[in-house]
């Protein structure tokens, strides 16, 4: 049986806030199980004299190079030192542990014989070749080497997606698993009464979009703009947009409420990212490729039904034909416009609603965190 781990993250993992609430979740499942958890940030920082060189002068100089990159402090070969002193340090006050948990690809362990397990999203390649089109300079072409030296010297890899995890298994690994479901991050127990919820939403005139600018700034534009055409018809029509501000836009339309990013650790945020959740008729995210797979599965479990871009991760675990939901075919106003309406007046809404539940009622992080320890044991 494992009985301790330390656990690698980016940001502090007792911090409900850190990555989608992902570390804090996991770590405190692990504790439920009865499993130690030696909670290590490797989230490093320049320091006052290697910002200053990094901000003026290095992070300048590669983007005069290469003007479209993803290399960050945080991926260089100073930052890179700084992390390995403290994995390092780790592994050394913790000894007894039986498995260091990265959630990354980017580190394992290589200062002592524990074993190493990591567990992320996609890989930096996959990031830049598959979801943006990119093409990785040299100094990215490094870290994609550094990421595949860690996934083969860790006794496990766990994917969060099933297609990363098919690609990893077609370049010839062999230490890749990945669960059958996705996890839903929920910081939200009290009792939900099906009937009752689904009743106000069908009544409810709130759309609810969810996602930050850096990654869904232009979904969020196009969202605006088939609103506008939407307060045409639909006057009591409100649009309730979380992790963006009214000053990302330069003109809201009326009935436009923007909360910004809510915390889920402070009490009066998460109650209102709930209610939000709670009430809205419909979550749509039209952007292309990427639609928030965490938010719109969360927003399931509370019997929403969902408008969003179609993408490969969320078809592998909702399916087709659609029971919960549109998918969004056509990056276009009109169009996005055009399955609003046709979701505010479904007369199938009861059944939509249901069957996004049904979907995902089963990913919970206690299930996750079984089948995980059972794998772990599996590879023993």
């Amino acid at each position: 049986m494992i009985r301790e781990v330390i656990f690698f993250t980016y940001g502090d993992s007792s911090d409900v806030s850190t990555w989608s609430n992902v570390p804090y979740l996991f770590s405190k499942t692990l504790e439920e199980k009865g499993i130690i958890v030696h909670r290590i940030d490797i989230n490093v920082y320049a320091g006052w004299w290697m910002g200053q060189l990094w901000n003026r002068i290095i992070k300048p100089a590669i983007n005069l190079i290469w003007s479209d990159n993803m290399f960050g402090y945080q991926r260089s070969l100073f930052a890179n030192i700084q992390v390995n002193k403290i994995i390092k340090k780790a592994v050394t006050d913790y000894p007894s542990s039986d498995y260091c948990i990265f959630l990354t690809y980017d580190y394992y362990n290589k200062f002592s014989n524990i074993p190493s397990i990591l567990y992320a999203d996609v890989t930096l390649e996959m990031e830049m070749v598959g979801r943006r089109g990119m093409k990785p300079s040299i100094l990215e072409r490094s870290i994609i080497k550094q990421e595949e030296k860690s996934i083969g010297n860790s006794k496990l890899v766990v994917p969060l997606f099933k297609k990363p995890a098919e690609e990893l298994k077609a370049k010839g690994y062999k230490n890749i698993r990945c669960c059958d479901h996705y996890v839903i991050n929920k910081l939200y127990d009290e009792p939900l009464e099906a009937n009752t919820i689904i009743a106000n939403k069908k009544k409810s005139n709130q759309i609810l979009f969810i996602g930050n600018k850096t990654t869904y700034y232009h979904g969020a534009l196009m969202l605006l703009k088939s609103f506008r055409k939407l307060k045409q018809q639909h006057s009591e029509l409100e649009l309730h947009i979380v992790a963006m501000t009214a000053e990302d836009f330069e003109d809201l339309p009326e009935g436009v409420i923007c909360h910004g990013y809510l915390h889920k650790d402070v009490e009066e945020e998460r109650k209102l990212y709930y209610d939000l959740i709670i009430n809205a008729h419909i979550i749509c995210n039209p952007t292309p490729k990427w639609a928030g797979i965490s938010s719109i599965m969360e927003a399931m479990f509370f019997y929403t039904p969902f408008i969003i871009a179609p993408f490969d991760d969320f078809k592998e675990y909702i399916g087709e034909p659609l029971d919960c939901g549109y998918f969004n075919e056509k990056f276009d106003a009109d169009f996005l416009a055009s399955n609003i309406n046709r979701m505010l007046s479904a007369p199938d809404y009861e059944q939509l609603a249901l069957c996004a539940h049904e979907h995902v009622k089963n990913y919970t992080w206690n299930n996750f965190v079984d089948w995980f320890l059972d794998n772990v044991e599996a590879i023993k």
